[in-house]
């Protein structure tokens, strides 16, 4: 498992994230090693965040390139 950042887009539910996810003004939105849900993705595009730092496995690393390369 490792950090990586990626587009809100790409955030999917039971990532967790590798450190704070702040506002655009700097307010603290999600701590560190918060699992994700779909509320807090809401949140998220509410504060229009557009990057997240999470962990993932090599697994899910795959998938992200994957869908990064239909795109």
């Amino acid at each position: 498992m490792f950090p990586v950042n990626i587009s809100l887009q790409q955030v999917r539910q039971g990532m967790i994230t590798a450190d704070d996810v702040l506002s655009p003004s700097g307010q603290l939105i999600v701590p560190k090693n918060t699992t994700i849900n779909q509320r807090l993705i809401s949140r998220l595009k509410l504060y229009n965040v557009k990057m997240v730092c999470v962990i993932i496995t090599e697994d899910v690393a795959r998938e992200l390139n994957a869908m990064a390369e239909k795109n």
